[in-house]
């Protein structure tokens, strides 16, 4: 499909798509996977961490 056509229209099922609409949310997306952390990234342990191996004497 030439890049000129900016609105597509599905001939078997009537949807239409905007092009440009589309590629926005692409990029969107693409932006958020690569700059914001997912949740799992942002989770903080309950545990509390311990800075030293063994208890000092």
């Amino acid at each position: 499909m030439p890049l000129k056509i900016r609105v597509f229209e599905c001939p078997d099922c009537g949807s239409v798509q905007d092009r440009d609409l589309n590629a926005a949310k692409n990029i969107e997306r693409w932006f958020e996977r690569i700059f914001i952390p997912e949740r799992s990234e942002l989770a903080v342990s309950s545990t509390p961490v311990s800075l030293w191996s063994r208890q000092a004497r």
